[in-house]
């Protein structure tokens, strides 16, 4: 297990059992979301986006919602509870993100952030691999577009490519296998039910339920996928293989947390990986259709 998967889950339980930071925490994704949301948006209505503006602008409301957040909890967290997830937090490799939660972070704030990551809506990758990184390489901040060399983490420009593009193969992938794509099918469908309900009644314990939702689902993707291993067997598996592994660099920690046991779990996994945060727009769209029909 990562030490950021380690951090996710320390607050996942730390949460359960504290229903007043919960509240907060609750709260506090739930502003970070419109707030972030709103930043896309107003990004989107513009015809030529500026990305380098973009991230600063996410940079700077990750920060301010971060210190809002560490200011109301105060007083609220045991010492017993915040010097070990701190101590983690200090063997975190020094990036911008993992250097703000040493700067002002509490427990909770890595799931905050997860929370407020500018998800994009990962649209089909036209033409090849290489077709679609030489389009977006003029807005690429890594060097992967350019050099494709394989840097420590992805820009978002690039995560969303390579995300895409594993979404992409996969669903290439099931359709030469419809039994088992059927079976996922039906896997996300209840998945999508269920994690959606629990953000749109969101509680103290959302973030562990939803946890919980996931690895049941990753369970039965798995089995799914070892019914079919005949079928898995006729095809070349490899170049999925190729962008599982890409998907390992990409910005957003819960979903490498989500991406690394791809070779257990199988087809199936990009898709629950690209889901694992609130504001993916397959999320998004779900939990607008169930509060309707509420």
């Amino acid at each position: 297990m990562s030490r950021v998967t380690t951090l996710v889950a320390d607050e996942e339980a730390l949460l359960a059992h504290n229903p007043a930071v919960a509240g907060i925490h609750a709260d506090a994704v739930r502003v970070g979301r419109e707030s972030i949301l709103a930043l896309i948006d107003a990004h989107e209505a513009v015809r030529v986006p500026d990305q380098q503006r973009l991230n600063r602008e996410v940079a700077d409301l990750h920060r301010r919602s971060l210190v809002d957040y560490a200011r109301r909890v105060h007083g609220l967290l045991a010492e017993s509870e915040i010097v070990p997830w701190q101590a983690k937090v200090d063997r975190l490799s020094a990036n911008p993100r993992n250097d703000l939660l040493r700067q002002v972070g509490v427990p909770g704030a890595v799931l905050l952030l997860d929370a407020m990551e500018p998800v994009p809506d990962l649209e089909l990758v036209t033409g090849s691999f290489d077709e679609a990184l030489a389009a977006i390489a003029d807005r690429c901040g890594c060097g992967y577009a350019t050099s494709r060399v394989v840097p420590r983490e992805l820009c978002y420009v690039c995560a969303t490519c390579v995300s895409g593009a594993w979404r992409d193969e996969e669903r290439r992938l099931l359709d030469r296998v419809p039994d088992l794509a059927s079976a996922l099918d039906l896997i996300f469908e209840a998945l999508l039910d269920e994690v959606s309900d629990q953000w749109n009644a969101r509680h103290e314990n959302t973030w562990y339920i939803v946890a919980g939702i996931r690895r049941k689902a990753a369970r039965k993707i798995a089995r799914a996928n070892k019914a079919s291993r005949e079928q898995l067997e006729q095809f070349d598996l490899s170049r999925w293989q190729e962008l599982a592994a890409l998907a390992l660099r990409v910005p957003w920690p819960l979903v490498r947390s989500e991406t690394k046991r791809w070779k257990h779990c199988g087809l199936g996994k990009a898709r629950l990986s690209a889901i694992a945060l609130e504001g993916n727009p397959e999320v998004q769209a779900r939990m607008k259709e169930r509060a309707r029909t509420r």
